[in-house]
């Protein structure tokens, strides 16, 4: 919409805020089959992360029931992992690239499935993720349902008044950092708050293997979060949909060193999606929040 154009990138004229809207439903399908269809999903879905609850100390257990939920309650029916420079029919040398305990792994961030999803191609049971604040200092976040419920809620300019993330104790288990510091609509990766790259890689260069992994949504207008929204709507809009068409595409990159340019260019997986400047930034994502929930509120 032309009165957002204060919030799309210069460069390419995207908007990596803006809600991207579903396919238009006939009333038939929004006021009557979807309704039906949710009722029909909420006991297994219930069942489901009860289970996903108890079987979580248990990886072996959690991960098949982790997929189960994300079919029938997320309609997510296909998660495919791919590795830079390999084949995809050499799943051997997939597999062996597949997120591990000692790594150190930047991702793009669009929604609450996202960590879901990254646990479940992490060969390691033990998943940490962190984000960054408008100054750059990084935040754990705990566990799952934290990372979960970060993406519906509204950005912080500043985490609060916590000791700073020691990444030489998170060396066993995979580290997942969120480097945009909030979500987008998938369609771009936003520039880095000012993280101190090159003090990590200094720092950790021995200790951790430094990866990249990409992440495409399809489709984005029921998955992502670019704005903040309530889990009962984002559930209901999940329980509610008619076709189990939600996709997920991972590439994993080497990075070579921690340059922010170079770990955008390996996010953006070639193109796929598109690097924005540094103006979009997490301010600028609260101003269109606001500006945003004004308008919708007058509608």
């Amino acid at each position: 919409m032309e009165k957002f154009s204060d919030w799309r990138d210069k460069g390419t004229g995207i908007s990596p805020f803006m809600p991207i809207p579903p396919a238009n439903s006939s009333v038939l399908v929004k006021y009557v089959l979807g309704p039906i269809l949710a009722l029909l999903k909420i006991v297994p879905s219930a069942i489901l992360c009860l289970l996903s609850a108890l079987c979580w100390p248990v990886g072996f257990l959690f991960r098949p029931v982790l997929r189960l939920l994300l079919l029938v309650l997320f309609n997510v029916s296909e998660i495919e992992f791919l590795a830079d420079g390999v084949k995809k029919s050499n799943t051997k040398m997939i597999n062996s690239k597949r997120p591990d305990k000692g790594q150190l792994v930047f991702v793009n961030f669009s929604s609450p499935l996202d960590c879901l999803v990254l646990y479940l191609v992490s060969k390691s049971n033990k998943c940490i993720f962190l984000t960054a604040d408008s100054r750059g200092n990084l935040r754990k976040l705990n566990g799952l349902l934290e990372t979960f419920s970060f993406a519906l809620a509204q950005p912080q300019l500043t985490s609060p008044a916590a000791d700073p993330v020691d990444l030489s104790k998170l060396k066993n288990s995979v580290v997942f950092v969120l480097a945009e510091g909030t979500t987008t609509n998938n369609r771009s990766v936003l520039a880095f708050p000012p993280i101190d790259l090159s003090a990590i890689y200094s720092t950790y260069k021995n200790t951790f293997e430094f990866k990249a992994i990409s992440i495409k949504i399809l489709p984005p207008s029921l998955v992502t979060t670019p704005i903040p929204q309530s889990a009962a709507s984002y559930l209901y809009s999940h329980l509610s949909h008619l076709k189990l068409d939600a996709r997920f595409k991972l590439k994993i990159f080497d990075l070579g060193d921690l340059k922010p340019a170079t770990v955008r260019e390996k996010l953006s997986n070639y193109g796929a999606l598109k690097l924005t400047g540094p103006d979009l930034d997490i301010a600028k994502k609260l101003s269109f929040i606001s500006a945003y929930n004004k308008t919708t509120r007058r509608v």
